[in-house]
């Protein structure tokens, strides 16, 4: 069985830091900064960044990111919160436009063109040996860990021929990038269902509430408001998936990311999400970030985030749009000032009003948006399928128990 030969990524890439820029520097407008809160496990979360201006960044010029930079994370957790806390992620940066990068984040790239097919080698430092690597070798105290360049240059690689690193970045490629138009679709059509609610509830509502409609907060509509499960979560699947705060980002999870706990019949039963919940942390810079459920697995949630439910389906998917706007959170904002520890209580995050239309209309509403929240629960079964279907092929494909067909090797 042909294996492939290993080499110190030091060889074959260089790495640089990103700039140490300070809280004064960042504004509300400027050049985009992507910091180690942006950096996730093999995506770049883009909608929540900081900037700073055109002078600041011009005194840091090795800050500035070139499209097919892959970005490594140099601080973080050892253990716990999951993947995404963890030290070691590693995304690539793909966008045109120009962004710089705060410190402790690396920037890795090739020595020369034919050093390493850049793709690939995310590939490489993905894999759980790798992620499980540069978790060990990290310095630090408790759950804290810190990677230097050093360390992280150090790290041995499979090294096939760049033919074959191409073509198995292709084949891998494919897939990942199936998964990322999968979400960009999702991302539309859940903007879709935003400007709707705008549209029908917020814009008609400027001068005063129509006849018959009335103003409420979540408080008042919710048939159940409840506090999550106190449990361990497990990699293992001993139960039932077990979501939690790290889980929900930007009003979506990746449930193929969500780990699992150990629950008795009677906490499944009284902690199991249902189709129309709406789930809302409660503690961490996280505060009042939610998600709304038209469809669910088996899974139940954790203590630090908060359940509402609603006896009327219509009424749950209006609330669930409601609390994606920046209405809710400028009110959850307001609620927890400007706490180095954030949290709110249930009766906190209920405490949003919103006009609440004739029950017919919200039906209405709610039927529109029925066939978006179908294809985005259809989109997110595909994308775990073949994300499933990607982390089995990848360990194969690295060391080089399974070849792609010659044919494949001119994809780049």
């Amino acid at each position: 069985m042909n294996r492939w030969d290993s080499i110190k990524l030091g060889e074959l890439v260089d790495l640089t830091g990103g700039a140490p820029f300070k809280s004064s520097d960042f504004g509300g407008c400027g050049i985009p900064v992507l910091k180690i809160k942006n950096v996730k496990a093999n995506r770049l979360l883009l909608d929540d960044v900081d900037h700073i201006s055109e002078d600041v960044a011009k005194e840091y010029p090795e800050s500035f990111l070139q499209k097919g930079d892959l970005l490594i994370t140099m601080t973080g957790n050892r253990i716990g919160g999951g993947m995404d806390s963890w030290v070691g992620k590693v995304a690539r940066f793909n966008e045109d436009r120009r962004y710089c990068l705060n410190q402790r984040v690396g920037i890795i790239r090739p020595k020369s063109p034919h050093a390493v097919d850049i793709r690939f080698l995310s590939f490489c430092l993905s894999t759980g040996d790798s992620q499980r690597e540069l978790i060990q070798i990290a310095t630090g105290s408790g759950g804290q860990a810190n990677l230097s360049p050093k360390q992280i240059l150090a790290v041995k690689v499979p090294h096939p021929p760049l033919s074959e690193q191409r073509a198995i970045a292709a084949v891998l490629g494919s897939l990942d990038d199936k998964i990322e138009l999968n979400r960009r679709m999702n991302e539309t059509l859940e903007a879709l269902a935003q400007s709707l609610f705008k549209s029908w509830f917020v814009d008609a509502t400027q001068s005063a509430l129509p006849n018959g409609w009335r103003e409420a907060t979540i408080r008042e509509l919710a048939s159940n408001i409840q506090y999550g499960l106190t449990q361990s979560a497990s990699t293992e699947p001993v139960g039932p998936r077990f979501l939690r705060i790290t889980d929900i980002q930007g009003g979506r999870v990746d449930w193929g990311n969500v780990p699992y706990c150990k629950v008795s019949p009677e906490e499944h039963e009284r902690y199991r999400i249902k189709p129309g919940d709406v789930l809302v942390a409660r503690t961490g810079a996280s505060t009042g970030e939610n998600i709304y459920l038209p469809v669910a697995p088996d899974a139940v949630f954790a203590s630090y985030l908060v359940r509402f439910q609603f006896a009327e389906p219509s009424l749950a998917r209006l609330v669930g749009v409601f609390m994606r706007t920046p209405a809710y959170f400028e009110f959850v904002a307001g609620c927890i000032g400007g706490s180095a520890q954030p949290n709110a209580s249930a009766q906190v995050l209920a405490g949003a009003t919103l006009a609440v239309p004739l029950p017919a209309l919200a039906k209405r509403f709610a039927d529109t948006v029925a066939p978006f929240d179908q294809r985005i629960a259809a989109n997110n079964e595909e994308s775990r399928t073949l994300a499933a279907l990607r982390d089995a092929l990848l360990p194969k494909l690295l060391s080089g128990e399974l070849r792609v067909p010659a044919k494949s090797t001119d994809a780049s």
